[in-house]
């Protein structure tokens, strides 16, 4: 009896573990607990965060970082994350896809247009493949067929400096033309 009840109330332990220190199952382990009266136990991951680090906690939350990814992180169960977000204060995440890529719509359906690999856009805009294609639909873009290799994220942001740096070389003759027409009007 004394090495049930040591056994039960030690919280470094699972009731699996527990139980097989003392050689029952956890049936038998759960119900001899329960008829020598002893309280109930933790069930689940722990879902509190140390004061210390709340720092650390907001920051990853306003980083967008994954509930599943905090909780793994933490130690914690993924619903301590949210209850912490709210005694945090924190503001919720929406899951309103108008709100993803919001001014860098051209960038994004450039992506799109191109025929970037929807993982690739996600990891640059920090979403997933399946979100990247529902922003997409959202915003009126065409299908994209399935399995047909897209142009790597690479070349297209080669392709996009080329054109930048075309288009700053554009402004800068003109801006030079103008100087030259400024300086025969003044002479």
């Amino acid at each position: 009896m004394a090495r049930i009840r040591a056994a039960w109330l030690d919280d470094t332990l699972t009731t699996a573990q527990a139980a097989e220190q003392v050689g029952l199952t956890r049936a038998n382990f759960w119900r001899r607990a329960k008829a020598l009266g002893l309280p109930s136990r933790k069930r689940g991951k722990p879902w509190r965060i140390a004061s210390d680090r709340e720092a650390e906690f907001t920051d990853m939350w306003r980083r967008g970082v994954p509930v599943a990814e905090m909780a793994r992180h933490f130690g914690i169960a993924s619903s301590g994350i949210i209850y912490r977000r709210k005694a945090l204060g924190l503001p919720g995440r929406s899951h309103d896809l108008r709100h993803f890529a919001v001014g860098r719509e051209e960038e994004f359906a450039a992506m799109w247009l191109a025929g970037i690999d929807s993982a690739a856009i996600g990891k640059l805009f920090g979403q997933s493949a399946r979100t990247v294609v529902e922003r997409a639909h959202l915003m009126g873009l065409p299908r994209r067929p399935r399995g047909r290799p897209g142009l790597p994220i690479e070349a297209w942001q080669e392709i996009r400096l080329a054109a930048l740096l075309a288009d700053a070389a554009k402004r800068e003759q003109q801006a030079a033309r103008e100087r030259a027409a400024c300086e025969k009007v003044a002479a």
